[in-house]
């Protein structure tokens, strides 16, 4: 659910995610990864973006709004993006 203040539009809970090489565009999205969850997003940008579970595998993940991390045990991932300036 989108948090006060974070009304980014649609809002998404997801557990797994990869984006198959396809760009997405989520940005309008408040978007919250469930249980134990992978992600594999190298063409798909997100807006805020809660971790809210056990295990997470974040092989590239590009966050254009807030990141929070509201319960995680490991968080494993492989690199990071920065937005262009």
């Amino acid at each position: 659910m989108p948090r006060p203040g974070h009304d980014r539009g649609r809002s998404a809970d997801l557990g797994n995610y990869t984006d198959n090489g396809n760009t997405v565009d989520a940005t309008a999205a408040n978007v919250e990864l469930q249980g134990n969850a992978s992600v594999t997003g190298s063409g798909t940008s997100f807006g805020d973006v809660d971790l809210n579970g056990g295990y997470f595998e974040i092989s590239e993940m590009h966050v254009d709004g807030d990141l929070t991390i509201e319960n995680a045990a490991r968080i494993n991932g492989a690199r990071s993006r920065s937005p262009a300036m």
